[in-house]
């Protein structure tokens, strides 16, 4: 956005300007949604993860999947806010790359989104707010490499109370990889009773605060030794301003 521009408040350019780097971790077993500070140091002996890039670049540590948040940016509707992930992993793994939908402080999750990186179902038993897009059966082959440069892309779009999030996942040539959109509208009773968790758990006592108003954020799923480094879009149609 362009500072001052009309309908571009000064925060929401400042907040956008500011470099994508990894900021918390959740705990999947644990079904409040809640973000937690980064753990560098397990503090036991299966090790530690690792940050590189000022932030930017993670390692997975403790030999086991690492759920991790990267800082976000104001939704707002109609404006387009996009990631480059640059993601690595051995060959037998099976990591993910999605968003998150936060409130604005980043402390509690509303929704979680993500894709295999072989584009099947990984774990039916999460918790409410972690959903799967899954647009493969089972041994289809991966989505992507395990040396691979993606790009993500969420936009709310829609009516007040009919929203929706246009999502697209695409390679660093621009070629979708996944995409489509999803229902986030009040009339939906799946998200209307997720907002309402989310709600109470964020303390809110009416419920005033709209879709718009909340932060959306990459999010990855890597296990040990995998790497995920995160930097804003490159071209200008696909950036998180």
């Amino acid at each position: 956005g362009v500072a001052g521009a009309a309908g571009v408040p000064w925060r929401d350019v400042v907040k956008a300007d500011v470099a994508p780097r990894w900021t918390g971790e959740v705990d999947p077993d644990n079904d409040t949604g809640r973000i937690g500070i980064l753990r560098l140091d397990s503090g036991d002996e299966t090790g530690a993860r690792a940050t590189t890039m000022r932030g930017a670049k993670i390692t997975g540590g403790f030999d086991f999947d690492n759920f991790l948040v990267a800082r976000g940016t104001p939704l707002r509707l109609g404006r387009r806010r996009a990631w480059r992930l640059h993601m690595t992993r051995s060959d037998t793994i099976v990591d993910a790359v999605g968003f998150v939908i936060t409130d604005p402080a980043q402390r509690e999750i509303l929704l979680t989104y993500y894709v295999n990186s072989n584009g099947s179902v990984y774990n039916q038993e999460g918790p409410p707010w972690m959903r799967e897009i899954a647009p493969l059966d089972d041994d289809e082959g991966d989505l992507w490499a395990e040396d691979a440069t993606l790009e993500m892309s969420v936009e709310l779009t829609g009516e007040k109370f009919q929203r929706e999030l246009a999502v697209v996942l695409s390679d660093a040539e621009g070629s979708p990889i996944v995409g489509g959109t999803i229902d986030a509208s009040w009339t939906n009773d799946l998200f209307r009773s997720q907002f309402m968790d989310f709600a109470a758990r964020c303390g809110w006592t009416d419920f005033r605060v709209a879709l718009e108003d909340l932060c959306v954020a990459p999010f990855v799923r890597i296990y040990d030794d995998s790497t995920a480094t995160v930097s804003r879009a490159t071209s200008p149609a696909a950036s998180s301003s």
